[in-house]
């Protein structure tokens, strides 16, 4: 009968307390409603109503109270870190008062995890998809740059510039990033002809797209020359004198800075360049020799009938003092229809060569400036084990007859000393720069354990071949190219004309004899 009883009064409990949650659900027991916003990852909390018909009155007497709050409110809020996990005890006071957990984890900041150099652009990769970027570059509003997924790109400019990168993911996440943008890599230039003569226009090429400054010249030469320039479109620019060139002794090009800056701002590196210009001379005798060819000095045949070397002045390389004890050679061996090929000057090292050189197995000898070899030695080794030989034009490619005759024995020396220690062999042959011969020249050259000068017979020049006598290439002819940002292509039409003129690219050490 006992256990009866207790079994009653519990049921009448259970039943009591199935009326309550009635109640409550029918009266509105308020709930706990809580936002994160992500541009600050703060946390918004608030009552809201139940669903019950009596919810709005009964809010009215709740209210808000989290930890180390001094009184209840009807909404709180709570500043949290990025990353952060949290288990927020929530206490509703008011008639119907109780305790709610809110739990949740804040998503991590947008983080920087790899930045990439082009050429152009400076590429930074964060580790989610971004909505979009700005990117202050000093006082002022920052500038929308461009987002691409989880990339987001900066222009490079001329200079080194300090940017705060604010980047916004695109769960609404953000992130600020303080960046170092290094400039464009500046644009290396070079011009020709080395020697000018009679109205022939001076080029210069660049080794990236360029943007000239319409009614600016490009560039600057000392002494000014009457003339205009014109554009050879984003790779160069050539200089068409109005007249002959002045006689003197060098014209300086240089570049003008407010005329002509690379495609996107830039700046052109490289020191001034010197030319030679056309010097009146007396006449020189009919022949001259050089030691292994007779020279004649308007390009007249030989006495022996062998190939005639170049012109002297402005048409050709000058020809060699009389009785030089020292072998000056403009020409090869001509049997078998052998041609020699020879670049000069290092400043621009192309991996089209080196593929050339392995397809055809096309031998190629390259008389190198110390300066240019040492910013690429291993292209220089990979140009030797292509078969290419390396010879001397000094170190710093001086006008070697302006020297004192210590100094130019240095330029020799030296250029000797360090390919040796780089490439394993010493230079045997020289080439002058400038194609400058004189006497001085030749006993330094000597002194410092040379063979020989080699000098040319004919010009690849943008394409353009240009021969001592103005006749198409013929055996024995000693071709001269510089190592210019289109050598590649200059030298594949070479050789296209070499093969269609039956001559065969031979070794020029071997048929120097």
């Amino acid at each position: 009968m006992r256990g009866h009883g207790l079994a009653l009064r519990l049921g009448v409990i259970a039943g009591l307390g199935l009326v309550a949650a009635a109640v409550l659900v029918w009266v509105g027991q308020p709930r706990v409603a809580w936002r994160l916003r992500p541009a600050d990852n703060r946390l918004g909390l608030h009552l809201a109503p139940g669903p019950g018909p009596l919810a709005g009155w009964v809010l009215h007497l709740d209210q808000l109270e989290l930890p180390g709050m001094t009184r209840p409110q009807t909404r709180a809020g709570r500043q949290l870190r990025p990353g952060e996990r949290i288990r927020l005890p929530v206490r509703i006071t008011g008639p119907l008062g109780r305790t709610v957990v809110v739990s949740l984890r804040v998503p991590a900041a947008p983080a920087l995890r790899v930045s990439r150099l082009t050429a152009r652009t400076l590429r930074l990769g964060f580790d989610r998809a971004l909505a979009r970027a700005e990117a202050e570059y000093g006082p002022g509003p920052g500038r929308p740059v461009a987002a691409r997924g989880t990339a987001v790109l900066l222009a490079r400019t001329a200079r080194v510039r300090t940017v705060r990168l604010e980047v916004v993911a695109e769960d609404g996440e953000r992130a600020a990033v303080d960046v170092t943008v290094p400039a464009l890599a500046p644009i290396a230039w070079r011009v020709g002809p080395v020697r000018l003569a009679g109205r022939r226009p001076l080029a210069v090429t660049f080794a990236a797209p360029v943007r000239w400054v319409a009614g600016r010249a490009p560039m600057t030469l000392v002494p000014k020359v009457a003339g205009r320039w014109r554009s050879m479109g984003s790779a160069g620019v050539r200089f068409v004198p109005a007249g002959p060139w002045p006689p003197g002794s060098r014209l300086v090009v240089r570049p003008a800075p407010e005329g002509v800056t690379g495609a996107d701002g830039a700046q052109l590196v490289g020191r001034p360049e010197t030319l030679r210009l056309p010097v009146r001379r007396r006449r020189t005798p009919a022949r001259l020799r050089t030691g292994r060819t007779a020279v004649p000095d308007a390009g007249g045949p030989t006495a022996a009938g062998a190939p005639p070397g170049p012109r002297t002045g402005a048409d050709g390389p000058p020809a060699p003092p009389s009785g030089s004890t020292l072998p000056v050679d403009s020409f090869g061996n001509p049997s078998g229809g052998r041609i020699y090929l020879t670049i000069d000057d290092g400043w621009f090292p192309n991996d089209g060569v080196l593929q050339l050189m392995r397809a055809d197995h096309l031998p190629i000898t390259t008389f190198l400036i110390v300066d240019a070899a040492q910013e690429d030695l291993p292209f220089w080794r990979a140009f030797q084990a292509a078969g290419g030989v390396i010879e001397d034009h000094t170190v710093i490619h001086p006008d070697l007859a302006r020297l004192r005759p210590h100094a130019a024995f240095l330029q020799w020396a030296v250029n000797r000393d360090r390919f040796r220690q780089w490439f394993g062999a010493a230079p045997t042959l020289g080439r002058p720069p400038y194609g400058d011969v004189s006497s001085s020249v030749l006993e330094t050259a000597r002194e410092a354990g040379l063979r020989a000068l080699v000098l040319w017979s004919a010009t690849d020049t943008n394409g353009t071949i240009a021969t001592w006598n103005g006749q198409p290439l013929a055996a024995g002819e000693i071709v001269l190219l510089h190592w210019d940002p289109g050598v590649a292509g200059e030298l594949r039409s070479l050789v296209k004309v070499i093969r269609a003129r039956h001559l065969t690219p031979a070794p020029l050490l071997a048929g120097l004899g």
